[in-house]
């Protein structure tokens, strides 16, 4: 019986093609941080004071592990974190009572609404991804992956100065 299981979950994973899930765990992540960046920019007034608080935090002289700590906090332990509670748990019991396409939903919008007001509206079609990511593959493991890169690809834009 597990061999008949396991051969469908191989089955199932070699139809999609490495290119595929490059494109949609890697890629695509990536896209979407600069495109939500880009909103987000237009539609909320970014301030220079928070310019000014990432520049006095990368000026503040600080040791060199405080900021592989923070790199690794933001990019690493955050999506993992924030996976494990919105398309792990969340997931689980918001689906014990509606379908999984509300069930996307209801989680997706719970997690960008919960990241704070019109961000919230920005991160909204970033949400739906890793949503969408849950749905196809089957675990909040490969909704992950995009989810770190999407953080990291924020870091490296903020360290740029973009």
């Amino acid at each position: 019986m597990k061999k008949t299981i396991m051969n469908k979950l191989l089955a199932s994973m070699a139809t999609r093609t490495l290119k595929e899930m490059f494109l949609y765990l890697l890629i695509l992540p990536a896209f979407l941080n600069v495109a939500c960046s880009f909103i987000g920019s237009l539609l909320i007034n970014s301030t220079p004071e928070n310019s000014m608080l990432i520049k006095d935090f990368l000026g503040a002289g600080y040791p060199p592990l405080v900021y592989v700590m923070f790199v690794i906090l933001t990019c690493l332990a955050v999506p993992f974190i924030e996976e494990v509670v919105f398309r792990k748990w969340l997931w689980a019991f918001v689906n014990k009572f509606l379908n999984t396409k509300h069930t996307l939903w209801l989680t997706s919008v719970a997690f960008a609404f919960l990241h704070g007001g019109w961000y919230g509206l920005v991160l909204l079609p970033f949400a739906l991804y890793l949503g969408y990511i849950r749905k196809e593959y089957g675990s909040f493991k490969f909704s992950t992956v995009p989810h770190v890169v999407f953080n990291t690809t924020g870091v490296l834009l903020t360290l740029g100065g973009i």
